[in-house]
């Protein structure tokens, strides 16, 4: 399980595409963030899209992150 926030997000998703580079479908792995920054290109999205298998993006409103395979969970506050 990788959890970040923020900056934290960021390095959590690039964690995820090293550990899944490294150790292959073997092992099972969930990331969540909170907050996740936009960060790359649409090429970099589609690529961790590709990789990483099981992403939960948590965010105030409709977020800023570019992932297609993020299930984003919008937080809106009365």
């Amino acid at each position: 399980q990788l959890i970040g926030h923020s900056l934290g997000a960021a390095i959590a998703v690039m964690d995820a595409m090293l550990l899944s580079d490294r150790l292959g479908s073997s092992i099972q792995m969930s990331t969540t963030v909170f907050g996740l920054p936009r960060g790359g290109n649409q090429d970099w999205a589609n690529f961790v899209d590709k990789q990483v298998s099981s992403l939960g993006c948590i965010s105030y409103g409709a977020g800023v992150s570019m992932l297609n395979n993020c299930i984003l969970y919008s937080l809106e506050l009365a």
